[in-house]
């Protein structure tokens, strides 16, 4: 677990207000995980990614020397912010901030659950959670910041 630098939670709760999009459709699902597979690739990195609408994966990609347990902390990241409507990185910072163990706090199995960063939710500009955009591979610091920019990159586009 890496620290997030001089992040707060409430830094992370306006990052995610900040980040709503008008619509995500599977092609738009598509056209992120495919941006964020380019990059990885690009850089070379052994990661696991997965893009979900309305709790259904839609997008999953495995790079090269990404394992099957990269995949499993990806599934356990997505289901923090499918629960908490928060990414996976604010909930452990959270955590951390008021000085409880996540876990053990809701009652949630360590096998199905990682606070852990990697996984940040989709907002549409009505408040509705729409889907979720996750990584695991990098330290979870890292992971959060590679989905953040790929977001912001694909809301650029206009998407």
């Amino acid at each position: 677990m890496s620290q997030p630098d001089n992040r707060t939670c409430a830094d992370l709760l306006l990052a995610e207000r900040e980040g709503v999009v008008t619509r995500f459709t599977t092609d738009d699902a598509w056209t992120l995980g495919s941006l964020m597979r380019q990059s990885a690739m690009a850089g070379r990195l052994a990661v696991a990614i997965e893009i979900t609408i309305a709790r259904e994966p839609v997008f999953f990609t495995r790079l090269a020397n990404a394992t099957e347990d990269n995949r499993h902390w990806a599934e356990r990241k997505r289901r923090v912010v499918e629960r908490f409507h928060h990414s996976s990185l604010y909930m452990r910072l959270l955590a951390q901030e008021e000085g409880y163990d996540f876990h053990h706090r809701y009652g949630l199995s360590p096998d199905l659950f990682a606070a852990f960063g990697g996984a940040v939710p989709i907002f549409q500009t009505d408040g509705n959670l729409i889907g979720t955009a996750t990584i695991s591979g990098l330290p979870d610091v890292e992971d959060h910041d590679f989905v953040v920019e790929h977001l912001q990159r694909f809301r650029a586009q206009g998407s």
